[in-house]
């Protein structure tokens, strides 16, 4: 298919140009980008992929699929040099150190068509075409003063994207214009491929280990996929990478709507985290955590016959690049004056957690003294240099437990109790029992002699006689 511009692109570019009006050129080289971008880390791109019609796409955020690696470029790669193609950016250029638009969505944001026509119009944007990030903990945004210890578990810290659903005013405006997007919409042959990817990146100080940590996004997983990385060590500071990646890239065909409401649904996403412990690494003071997202959406523009499941049509390729500068309203308090206004951060100040001693008591002596954070239990706080006493013993009673009250009839201690502030516990015992001894065995008697009973005499028999066994005379 012929490569071409619309009317509202060529006429945009010779008004532009030929205009005495002076525009302020934001910086399209890749260093230039770099060293301008306080916000979010940038890396190098194809800058010829789409192209020698195609505007140029010279970084994009870092983890974030460069414009050769995306679903649609991998599959349709010949088809994307044979049609209309371009790419926007916001957050990605500076303009004077602040984010800014790259410099043709800038000028479609610019335009006004001295006589607008169905085929000459400005493009509709919102004041603000712009996403942005913010960190919060426990929905605080600013970070004013938020104290933890040692020990302590962070249980609900969350990075948001917000302010994305402006995209598709100026999408289908764009497309309004071209005659192949009206007449496959008149036909009902209409469709998009589109791909998608969200990288949320939060850096952690040192001491703060997120090895444990849980993850979830509030993105709905029937269109993007939740995956995570962890990078570093407890002791120099570790980051944590999620990345959101649409189902069915480069696969599904969506028609008008469905790409619409797609859009829409992406207005604002959060990934939240749980379970960062602080650990002793942890250094006293104003511990600094610093976020960044980046991500790109791409869309293509098709004709599709749905009885024979065939592509009829390459219309139109776009890919829009992105990286989130911080929102204004939830900036980080702590911030110096000659800090990044724009850069994703949250402060935590780590303080020496308040201890309380609790004192075990042997009777009228001190058997042990143990320190414990306030409001934890010996087992399970920081300290792990304290732990519960060796059981005391007594003679002739055995160790039951530990208990606030002398006699033992109030509340056991142990391990795992809290404390909440100085205490004294007491050893309870139980009484041993008396042994009770074996009976005495009665003494055996002696056996009985048996009678002797005189035996008749035995008279011995003689030779002679002989008794008479025959018969009678």
């Amino acid at each position: 298919m012929k490569k071409f511009l619309s009317t509202t692109l060529a006429i945009l570019f010779l008004a532009v140009f030929s205009s005495g009006v002076a525009h302020a050129e934001v910086a399209e080289d890749f260093n230039s980008m770099k060293s301008g971008n306080t916000w979010i880390e940038l890396e190098e791109a194809n800058t010829g992929i789409f192209g020698e019609e195609g505007s140029k796409i010279n970084a994009v955020p870092k983890g974030v699929l460069k414009p050769e690696d995306t679903a649609i470029a991998q599959k349709y790669k010949n088809m994307i040099k044979e049609t209309p193609c371009f790419s926007y950016s916001t957050g990605i250029h500076s303009d004077d150190g602040k984010p800014a638009l790259s410099p043709f969505l800038k000028r479609l944001k610019e335009y006004n068509p001295a006589n607008p026509t169905q085929d000459d119009h400005a493009v509709p944007m919102t004041d603000d075409p712009m996403f942005y990030g913010d960190l919060s903990y426990n929905d605080d945004t600013t970070s004013k003063d938020v104290k933890i210890s040692t020990g302590d578990n962070l249980s609900s810290l969350k990075l948001t994207l917000s302010n994305m659903n402006w995209l598709a005013e100026p999408i289908f405006s764009e497309l309004s214009i071209h005659d192949m997007y009206r007449s496959e919409k008149k036909d009902g042959t209409l469709r998009f491929l589109t791909d998608s990817q969200l990288v949320y990146t939060i850096k952690f100080p040192k001491g703060f280990d997120i090895s444990k940590a849980t993850t979830t996004s509030d993105a709905s997983s029937d269109l993007l996929t939740l995956s995570t990385s962890v990078s570093g060590e407890v002791k120099t500071g570790m980051t944590l990478t999620v990345t959101l990646r649409r189902k069915g890239a480069g696969e599904t065909f969506l028609t008008e709507d469905q790409f619409k409401n797609e859009l829409n649904s992406l207005n604002t996403i959060s990934v939240s985290m749980k379970d960062i412990a602080i650990t002793k690494a942890a250094v006293e003071g104003k511990n600094v955590v610093t976020g960044s997202i980046g991500g790109f959406l791409e869309y293509m523009n098709v004709g599709y016959d749905d009885t024979n499941k065939k592509i009829t049509a390459y219309t139109w390729t776009y890919v829009h690049y992105f990286a989130a500068p911080q929102e204004a309203s939830g900036k980080d308090s702590n911030l110096a004056a000659n800090d990044s206004q724009y850069k994703i951060q949250y402060t935590f100040n780590v303080v020496k957690p308040t201890q309380s001693t609790v004192t075990f008591k042997d009777g009228d002596k001190t058997h042990a003294t143990v320190k414990v954070e306030t409001g934890k239990a010996i087992d399970t706080d920081a300290l792990t240099d304290e732990s519960m006493p060796k059981k005391p013993t007594k003679a002739g009673y055995t160790f039951k437990e530990w208990n606030t009250k002398a006699d033992g009839k109030s509340t056991a201690f142990a391990g795992k109790t809290t404390v909440n502030g100085d205490m004294t516990v007491y050893a309870i015992y139980t009484k041993n029992p008396e042994p009770t001894p074996d009976p005495t065995p009665d003494s055996i008697p002696n056996p009985p002699i048996p009678e002797l009973k005189p035996q008749p005499e035995q008279v011995p028999r003689q030779k002679d006689d002989v008794p008479n066994t025959s018969a009678s005379e």
